[in-house]
């Protein structure tokens, strides 16, 4: 089998494990998503499906329990909207602030993908799949720029198409030729 066909075959399989295991129940969700990071390793070249796969699964070992809190919540959203600024304009502080991200993650309690309804989770993972499987997300590291989608409420998604638009303009004023 052409290696090319075997990698689009494995990123199916990887997308739909990925989405099947937010309805099951521990511990097969854990051993559905231990089997959906083997086919993704499978995949060849790294693609966005590599970056949802690497955060559901720190979400998954991170979160220990959910506290919803109105402070807590502002403070995440905060955190996240930091690392994605942090990805536009402050480069060289971008490993920082997800390393940021990680430990509130992990101290604020307020991911709440295990702790809500599975379609909430599963919806959020097909958002970032389409809007990163075009043309947005042309690198593994461009993944990162999109993976807000995951981390937030579902009302922060309609700040969505601004970055979309801010891509595409940024694309086209990039491809233009510079004034002499």
């Amino acid at each position: 089998m052409c290696l090319v066909k075997m990698s689009m075959i494995c990123r199916a399989v990887a997308w739909a494990l990925l989405v099947v295991h937010f309805f099951v129940q521990e511990p097969l969700r854990e051993q559905i998503l231990a089997v959906q990071t083997v086919v993704c390793s499978l995949c060849l070249e790294l693609k966005p499906l590599h970056v949802v796969t690497f955060f559901v699964i720190v979400i998954y070992f991170l979160q220990s329990s959910y506290e919803w809190y109105f402070w807590s919540q502002c403070v995440h959203h905060v955190v996240v909207g930091a690392c994605i600024l942090g990805e536009y304009y402050f480069k060289e502080w971008h490993f920082w602030s997800w390393i940021l991200l990680c430990w509130s993650m992990r101290w604020l309690n307020s991911i709440s993908m295990y702790h809500q309804h599975p379609i909430r989770s599963a919806a959020r993972c097909i958002v970032f799949g389409f809007v990163a499987q075009k043309r947005f997300a042309r690198t593994f590291k461009d993944g990162f720029k999109w993976s807000w989608i995951l981390l937030v409420h579902e009302v922060a998604l309609l700040l969505l198409p601004v970055q979309m638009l801010y891509e595409v303009y940024k694309f086209r004023t990039s491809a233009l030729p510079a004034p002499v």
